[in-house]
């Protein structure tokens, strides 16, 4: 499951939701492609072609996307928005 209910949506609500997320997780996954370097989940919002794109879905999506095999999290380390530290994904 890639989204994650927290709201208790139901019918055709929770059915645009998921399909929100796998739409994200795909533009994500093209991001990585694209660029074919580590990058934190600032690095992708800032790259992050849709009109509004939290940052929290963003590092909602990397997690699915490196549970499914997709994305690997790195030890190299980036300054972020709220100038701390955080970790870089890679294509898998």
């Amino acid at each position: 499951m890639s989204y994650y209910n927290t709201t208790n949506l139901k019918g055709d609500e929770l059915k645009t939701s998921h399909k929100k997320t796998i739409s994200q997780e795909q533009k994500i996954l093209e991001i990585f492609k694209k660029h074919q370097i580590p990058l934190s989940p600032t690095d992708v919002y800032r790259h992050f072609t849709s009109p509004y794109a939290p940052l929290t879905s963003i590092r909602r999506a990397l997690s699915n996307l490196t549970r499914d095999g997709k994305l690997e999290k790195t030890s190299e380390m980036t300054i972020g928005n709220y100038g701390k530290f955080e970790h870089c994904w890679k294509l898998k």
